[in-house]
C-alpha cells in the first residue's frame, strides 16, 4: 500500500529544520497528548476492573454464585439437590433460611435480615467464617438463641459482642389473621465484617436449626446455595435449572446484584467516553501540525507533482506522516498504561509508607488499597480507538496536499 519512497518522505517531514522547528514543536506535543491519554485510558478502566472484581468477589462471598429458593409451602431440598447435579458438579452446596426481622437493643432498634445457616456446611458457599472476628462460627453460635452481626449494624445499635438483643417479627394468627410480633432475646456471640454495606448493616447470623425455631409460623425463605468450579457458568446453570425446577426462584449472582453491576458497566463506559476525548484532543493537535504543514510544503508538494508524483502519493505521504505522529504516540501511551496498570498498587502502597498516610481508610470505603486488573481487550479497545482516530485526523489536511495544483504554487517562487 506505502512505497518506501512514501514512508522515506514523510518521515523527513516530521524531522525538524531551522525553519519548521514549531511544527516538530506541535508534533511533540500530539504525541505526548495521545500518549496520556492511552495511559490514562489503560491505568483507569485498569483500575475499575480491579474494584469491580474486588467488590464482586465480596459479594459473591455472601451471596455464591446461584441460588434456589422459595417464600411458601415445603422446600424439597432432596429434590433440588438431584436436579442440580443432572446440570451441574456443585463446588459446594448449603442450606439456608432467611427473613426480614427488627432488631432491637435498649433504646435502638433497626431493620434486618436474619439468615440461618447450616454451620457444617457453610464454608463451602461463602467466605463468612473467615470474617466472624469471635473465633469458631461453629463453636460461638452452636448455643440456642446466639447471634452474629454485621460490625455496621453494632455500631449503630451500639453493642458489643456479650449484649443481648432483642428480634422481632411478625406472626399472624391462622385462624383470626391478627398480626403480634413475636419478641425473643438473642445473645451477640460475633461480630463479623464483609467489607459490603448491605450485609454489614442489616445482616444477623444464626444457626439454621434456631432459625426455623424462631421464625416457626411466620413466612420465611428458604433455600439452597450453589458454589460453581466457575462463577462464569453461573447464567447458563440458572436457565437450565430455572427449567427443571419451575415452582422455585433461581436467581445467578448477577440477577441477585442487577442494579450494582449495572451502575459499574455504566461508570467504566462513562470513564472511557470522557477519557477518550483526551485523544481526541490530541488528535486536533494532528490537525493543526499538518495544515500548517501542508501550507509550507506547498512548493515541495508543487516540485514532487512536477517531476511525476501523482495526487494519491501526496496523500499517502501527508496519511503517513499523521499516522507516524498517532503509532508512536500511542505505542508510548500503551506501554506506559501497561507498566502503570501492573504496578499502581504497589506503587501507592510504597507512598502510603513514604508519607505514613492511606489513600483509601479501609473505614470508610471499604477497601485498603487500589486494586487493578489489566485486561489485554481493554488495551486492544483503547489502541484501537487511539490509531482510528488518529488516522481520520490526517485525512482532511492530507487531501487538502494531494490537490494543490503545481502552477499555482510556484508561481510566485
Amino acid at each position: 500500500m506505502f512505497n518506501p519512497t512514501e514512508l522515506f518522505i514523510g518521515l523527513r517531514y516530521l524531522r525538524a529544520r531551522r525553519r519548521n522547528r514549531f511544527l516538530s514543536f506541535i508534533s511533540g506535543l500530539s504525541i505526548i497528548g495521545i500518549a496520556l491519554g492511552v495511559l490514562s485510558l489503560i491505568t483507569v478502566i485498569s483500575i475499575m476492573n480491579g474494584f469491580q472484581a474486588e467488590l464482586r468477589d465480596r459479594l459473591l462471598g455472601m451471596a455464591s454464585h446461584v441460588i434456589i429458593s422459595k417464600n411458601d409451602g415445603v422446600f424439597d431440598y432432596d429434590l433440588v439437590r438431584s436436579k442440580i447435579h443432572q446440570v451441574t458438579t456443585p463446588a459446594g452446596m448449603a442450606p439456608f433460611i432467611e427473613s426480614d426481622v427488627m432488631i432491637g437493643y435498649e433504646k435502638n432498634i433497626s431493620p434486618a435480615n436474619l439468615r440461618g445457616i447450616d454451620l457444617d456446611k457453610e464454608d463451602q458457599v461463602s467466605t463468612l467464617t473467615k470474617n466472624i472476628t469471635a473465633g469458631d462460627i461453629k463453636k460461638i453460635l452452636t448455643d440456642d438463641k446466639t447471634v452474629a452481626i454485621g460490625i455496621e449494624l453494632a455500631d449503630q445499635l451500639e453493642l458489643s459482642v456479650g449484649d443481648t438483643v432483642s428480634l422481632i417479627v411478625p406472626l399472624v394468627n391462622e385462624k383470626s389473621g391478627a398480626i403480634t410480633p413475636r419478641v425473643e432475646p438473642f445473645k451477640v456471640v460475633a461480630i463479623f465484617r464483609a467489607n459490603i454495606h448491605r450485609y454489614d448493616s442489616t445482616m444477623v447470623i444464626t444457626s439454621i436449626a434456631h432459625a426455623k425455631k424462631f421464625l416457626h409460623l411466620t413466612g420465611y425463605e428458604r433455600g439452597e446455595r450453589i458454589l460453581l468450579p466457575n462463577m462464569d457458568d453461573a447464567f447458563a446453570v440458572q436457565k437450565s435449572l430455572a427449567v427443571l425446577l419451575p415452582k422455585f426462584t433461581v436467581r445467578d449472582w448477577a440477577d441477585m446484584h442487577a442494579s450494582f453491576f449495572t451502575a459499574i458497566k455504566i461508570e467504566k463506559i462513562a470513564m472511557f467516553a470522557i477519557l477518550l476525548l483526551i485523544i481526541t484532543v490530541a488528535a486536533f493537535n494532528i490537525v493543526s501540525t499538518m495544515a500548517m504543514g501542508v501550507a509550507e510544503k506547498q512548493s515541495d508538494i508543487a516540485i514532487l507533482k512536477t517531476i511525476g508524483a501523482s495526487s494519491s502519493k501526496i496523500l499517502k505521504i501527508f496519511l503517513l506522516q499523521g499516522a507516524i505522529i498517532g503509532i508512536l504516540g500511542t505505542a508510548i501511551g500503551c506501554l506506559g498504561g501497561i507498566i502503570v496498570a501492573n504496578n499502581i498498587s504497589s506503587w501507592i502502597a510504597s507512598l502510603e509508607d513514604f508519607f505514613g498516610a492511606k489513600v483509601f481508610n479501609p473505614e470508610v470505603f471499604y477497601v485498603s488499597e487500589i486494586p487493578s486488573v489489566m485486561l489485554w481487550s481493554d488495551v486492544s479497545l483503547v489502541t484501537g480507538f487511539s490509531l482510528v482516530i488518529s488516522v481520520l485526523a490526517t485525512i482532511y489536511p492530507a487531501v487538502r496536499a494531494s490537490g494543490t495544483h503545481p502552477a499555482l504554487a510556484l508561481r510566485y517562487e
